[in-house]
């Protein structure tokens, strides 16, 4: 008989067996983990912020006292330039503008002035000044925005503030007026001692506008372009003109050409030319003349 031995483990009763892969040892294994790389772009973002900090300040320094570039006054670059400079360089240019001819014409007649003699003041010490505070005064970002453009090539012209000295065209004014101004004269009828009938010429009124005409004069010195001014005037025309007369001494001429002779029934009466004369008269009448006897 087969002896049993009853301290064996059955099969079904042995543990199992535990593999344990390679693949699962490697896992388990520590992972290696790497630095990182230099912040490239916020280094590229500080150092460029550096250099444009750097280059404003360079700039500043440069045109400390001086006009910024792309700045320009009366047609005058002033770039660069400091106070002085500035008031050296529109020197010539306000003495031209000054000095500018223009004719003043009225009733077929011209005087001729310059813009100076006709009240004209240019400062170039303010506009110096003015061209060297571009840029300096307002927000930050507008006086950044002005010295970028002037130094990408964009220009500036300074709006004039010009003086216009009044005074001075009144008197101008007043002078031409003197010349220019007239009544208004009516035409008259008259019997000479000759027994000639003769008219003295009527005469338009004119009065030299003084408000519209230094309106113009102010207009056309402010303007360079403007050579001439026609002046003002307010014409007033005569209530008798010649032709107004003209039936009154056709009729008193046609009187005084002979003796006039009266005649009633059988009698007659002679008139000489000087008798009928003392019982002419001339007397207007709604604007015409009127022949009485």
């Amino acid at each position: 008989m087969r002896q049993t031995d009853h301290h064996s483990t059955p099969p079904s009763a042995r543990p199992p067996e535990v593999r344990v892969s390679a693949s699962h040892t490697d896992a388990a294994a520590p992972m290696s983990i790497g630095r990182p790389g230099p912040p490239w772009l916020l280094i590229g973002i500080v150092a460029a912020a550096v250099l444009l900090i750097g280059a404003l300040f360079a700039f500043q320094v440069v045109h400390a006292g001086r006009v910024y570039p792309g700045v320009v006054a009366l047609g005058v670059d002033l770039s660069g330039l400091d106070r002085a400079e500035a008031v050296a360089a529109l020197a010539p240019r306000i003495q031209l503008l000054t000095d500018r001819p223009i004719t003043l014409r009225g009733v077929d007649r011209e005087w001729r002035s310059s813009a100076g003699d006709l009240g004209l003041r240019l400062d170039a010490e303010a506009l110096a000044e003015r061209a060297v505070m571009f840029g300096r005064e307002g927000s930050l970002p507008a006086r950044l925005v002005s010295q970028v453009r002037g130094v990408a090539g964009a220009t500036t012209e300074l709006s004039l503030d010009v003086a216009h000295d009044t005074s001075v065209l009144n008197v101008q004014l007043a002078r031409l007026a003197a010349q220019i101004d007239q009544p208004a004269v009516d035409a008259t009828i008259e019997l000479q001692s000759d027994l000639t009938i003769a008219i003295a010429p009527s005469q338009v009124g004119r009065r030299v506008d003084r408000d519209e005409s230094s309106e113009r004069v102010r207009a056309a010195v402010l303007n360079d372009r403007e050579t001439s001014v026609e002046l003002a005037i307010v014409e007033t025309p005569p209530q008798l003109t010649e032709s107004d007369l003209q039936d009154a001494r056709l009729t008193a001429e046609r009187m005084l050409a002979g003796p006039f002779i009266l005649r009633w029934r059988d009698r007659s009466w002679e008139l000489q030319p000087t008798e009928i004369a003392k019982t002419i008269t001339f007397q207007p009448d709604a604007g015409q003349s009127m022949l009485r006897i």
